[in-house]
């Protein structure tokens, strides 16, 4: 026996699509249902009335009987409802506008960002600089002799340091005017006669 698909009846749309289109939609279901119909009705006539195969065929027809009755109904109560009316029919959600923030805000969060946030970074800040400053301060005292005696050495090099330029200036100075007196107190040697010839 030949079993004819029945299409399912159309769900409601959730998105709205026009009115003709809808209309247009289920009648082409509701024509589909009807083929099925005869094509069931004619395999039914051609079984024996009592047999088993007759009474689920019969039972199709009447399900597909019953298809056609929902379908009609949808049509009419589409064709009656105004075109404004049918997106409340069709379900379609009402518009929302997107939530935006209140200007307030803005404002708020500056106040919060200046009153809360700024102090709280400078009172984090100055504790770890303070932090710092006491580790720094906070040296053994074998470190603070080291640096003692380590400062009395460079001053007592520098002294001599200085003592040493002094002698080298004063004995460059000694130097120079005894090269100055030899100098003016020696005769100035004569150059001999010389001929120059051309050549």
């Amino acid at each position: 026996m030949y079993q004819v698909p029945i299409p399912p009846v159309p769900p409601s749309p959730d998105v709205f699509i026009g009115q003709d289109a809808q209309v247009r939609e289920l009648t082409a279901t509701r024509h589909i249902l009807e083929s099925s119909r005869h094509t069931v009705e004619s395999e039914a006539k051609q079984t024996a009335a009592n047999s088993a195969a007759r009474a689920q065929l019969d039972a199709q027809v009447a399900q597909i009987d019953q298809r056609i009755a929902t379908i009609d109904q949808m049509i009419a109560g589409i064709q009656a409802v105004p075109p404004s009316d049918l997106a409340q029919l069709v379900g379609v959600p009402p518009y929302v506008p997107e939530r935006a923030l209140p200007k307030d805000i803005f404002v708020l969060s500056g106040v919060f960002i200046v009153c809360v946030l700024f102090p709280l970074a400078v009172a984090v800040s100055l504790r770890i600089l303070r932090r710092g400053a006491r580790r720094v301060a906070a040296l053994p005292a074998e470190f603070a002799d080291r640096l003692g005696r380590m400062e009395s050495v460079i001053e007592a090099t520098a002294i001599e340091v200085e003592r040493i330029g002094e002698g080298q200036r004063y004995l460059t100075r000694v130097l120079g005017d005894r090269k100055a007196d030899e100098l003016l107190e020696r005769p100035r040697p004569v150059a001999p006669y010389r001929i120059i010839t051309p050549h």
